[in-house]
């Protein structure tokens, strides 16, 4: 399948978000990311190892999950930069993020707050616990999902009491990743 000619807005960082959106690039979206003024995405900074002959230090791991994409700094926290992602979502087909439930609203960002703009758009929002609940609006980073799941009680040394192990790969957020852009490319085909 190609998806050429969908544009796919990514507000995405460290691995679920950036795995999905990697996942359409190579299918043939054009994928514009957006990071933080000044840091980026933080995986920019988790190395070594580093791409050889870079001039900037950037690491493998940021670069593995976001091949394919455009690159741009945008302060969505900065009311001044409200017309600009307007624009953004606008013109987009796609908008994917992973901001937990409040941070999305109060960027805006929520399906309610999107769809006005852009009633076309598909809107995936990618979070470790749900949108309501007690988890709702703390962080689910892979290890912290694999753990509260069972995953790593797999990993460990046998039942004798003692703990589990984290997994080599951050397989729920790859897995995470895969779902979120199986679920996208499903939206878009119906």
């Amino acid at each position: 399948m190609s998806l050429k000619g969908i544009k796919v807005l990514d507000l995405t960082r460290v691995l679920a978000g950036p795995y999905c959106t990697m996942l359409l690039a190579d299918l043939g979206c054009t994928v514009t990311k957006i990071e933080r003024p000044f840091y980026g995405d933080e995986t920019r900074a988790w190395g070594p190892p580093y791409v050889k002959g870079m001039k900037d230090n950037m690491t493998t791991y940021f670069a593995s999950v976001n091949r394919n994409k455009r690159s741009a700094c945008l302060d969505l926290s900065s009311p001044l930069t409200r017309p600009i992602l307007h624009t953004l979502l606008r013109t987009h087909d796609v908008i994917i993020h992973n901001y937990l439930p409040q941070t999305e609203s109060n960027l805006g960002l929520s399906y309610a707050q999107v769809r006005p703009l852009n009633p076309a758009i598909v809107h995936c929002s990618i979070n470790g616990y749900g949108r309501e609940g007690d988890y709702a609006n703390k962080p689910g980073y892979d290890v912290l999902v694999s753990g509260m799941y069972g995953l790593t009680s797999i990993t460990g040394p046998p039942a004798d009491g003692g703990c589990g192990y984290k997994v080599g790969v951050a397989v729920t957020d790859v897995v995470t990743g895969t779902n979120a852009a199986f679920g996208v490319a499903g939206k878009l085909y119906e």
